[in-house]
């Protein structure tokens, strides 16, 4: 996240934008990381009208996992508290 918000800074302030060799020797990261950072933060910048979010008011499918461990059936002779998150994610479908 810090690298993130650090190259948001960086291309905001910037007057005539900045490339993906000066995000690596600023933030001393891959070339990749560098180019993949900055290519989503001007994807997220783009203005004009974006896509909704189902794709032409179709539905939107949501798949769901569980995160955590399970301290109950662990410690099945004392009374504790799961530590299990539920992630819920959109999923694309692909025709």
């Amino acid at each position: 996240m810090r690298q993130w918000l650090q190259v948001a800074f960086l291309m905001a302030s910037s007057k005539r934008g900045i490339g993906p060799n000066h995000v690596q020797r600023s933030l001393d990261c891959h070339m990749k990381t560098a180019w993949f950072i900055g290519h989503r933060l001007r994807e997220a910048m783009r203005s004009g009208d974006l896509a909704p979010f189902g794709g032409d008011g179709g539905a939107v499918e949501v798949d769901e996992t569980f995160w955590g461990t399970d301290t109950t059936r662990a410690n099945k002779g004392k009374r504790r508290a799961a530590h299990i998150n539920k992630i819920m994610t959109p999923r694309r479908r692909y025709a």
